[in-house]
C-alpha cells in the first residue's frame, strides 16, 4: 500500500482532513496547521535513497523509513473509508464496523437482502468501491474463517469465535536462558504472551494449548523446568484471578 499511494493525490486529501478538524470545536487554537502541512509537502516530496552507488529522488509513493509514514498511510485511506464505504455500506458490515490494520481490512459481512454473497449487488458495490487514488485492493471471497493479522476469525453457528493465529515459518526466538537479560524479562515475556492467549482465544482449551505450546518452546531455547514452570504457574494464576472479576 505504502509504495502505490500517489504523493499529490495524499497531499491534497490530508490537507483536506486537517482543515475540516481544524473547525472543530476541540481543535487547539495553538496548533501549528500550516507548519504541519508545509512539513508533510516537504518530506514526502522530497525523499532521497541511495541504492549500490546511485541516488533516487522519489516521485510515487510514501516516504518510506520516515516517522510519519504510518501515520500518512492510515489517514489517506482513512479519509476513504469514512467519507464513502461507511456511510455507504453500513447497513451490510457487522456493528456498521470494518476493521483495517494499515494495508489489510477486515469486515463481517451481513446482507439481509442476499441469501448469498455471490449473488449480493452490494458485495459487488463494495469491492468496485474499494479502489482510492492509485490504490488498487486485492478482495478473498468471503469465507466462514478467515485469518486477521494474528487471529483466526470463525462464524460457528451463530457465534463468532477467535483463535490466536501462528504462522507456520515463525522460530519462536524466545530470549535463551545464556542471555545476560535479567529472568524479570522471561517473567514478562511469559506473562504477557499468556494473556495475549487468554483475551484472543474464545475458547478456554485454545488458551491452554498455546501457553503449553509456550513452555514447550522456551524448553527448546534451553530454559530448564524448574527455572520457567514457576514463572506459568504464577501467569495462569493471575490471568485466573483477572477472569473472575466483573
Amino acid at each position: 500500500m505504502y509504495t502505490n499511494i500517489d504523493t499529490e493525490h495524499a497531499i491534497y486529501i490530508i490537507c483536506l482532513w486537517l482543515d475540516e478538524l481544524s473547525t472543530h470545536p476541540d481543535f487547539p487554537e495553538d496548533f501549528p496547521l500550516d507548519a504541519v502541512k508545509e512539513a508533510m509537502k516537504y518530506i514526502m516530496r522530497n525523499n532521497h535513497f541511495v541504492f549500490g552507488d546511485l541516488n533516487f529522488l522519489q516521485i510515487l509513493g510514501t516516504a518510506m523509513g520516515t516517522s510519519a509514514a504510518c501515520i500518512w498511510a492510515t489517514i489517506y485511506y482513512g479519509y476513504h473509508e469514512v467519507k464513502k464505504l461507511l456511510p455507504a455500506f453500513k447497513p451490510q458490515l457487522y456493528d456498521g464496523v470494518m476493521v483495517r490494520w494499515i494495508d489489510d481490512i477486515f469486515g463481517i459481512w451481513c446482507c439481509n437482502e442476499c441469501k448469498s454473497w455471490k449473488n449480493c449487488n452490494h458485495w459487488k458495490e463494495f469491492v468496485s468501491s474499494l479502489p482510492f487514488g492509485k490504490l488498487r485492493w486485492d478482495t478473498a471471497e468471503p469465507s466462514k474463517s478467515v485469518v486477521f493479522l494474528d487471529l483466526t476469525v470463525r462464524i460457528e453457528g451463530r457465534k463468532i469465535v477467535t483463535e490466536t493465529f501462528q504462522k507456520p515459518m515463525n522460530l519462536y526466538l524466545y530470549i535463551p536462558p545464556s542471555s545476560n537479560h535479567s529472568p524479570k524479562q522471561t517473567k514478562a515475556i511469559i506473562y504477557q504472551l499468556m494473556r495475549r492467549y487468554r483475551l484472543q482465544n474464545t475458547k478456554y482449551s485454545d488458551y491452554i494449548k498455546y501457553s503449553l505450546l509456550l513452555y514447550r518452546r522456551h524448553l527448546a531455547r534451553g530454559h530448564l523446568p524448574d527455572n520457567v514452570w514457576p514463572y506459568f504457574k504464577q501467569a495462569h494464576e493471575k490471568l485466573r484471578n483477572l477472569s473472575l472479576q466483573p
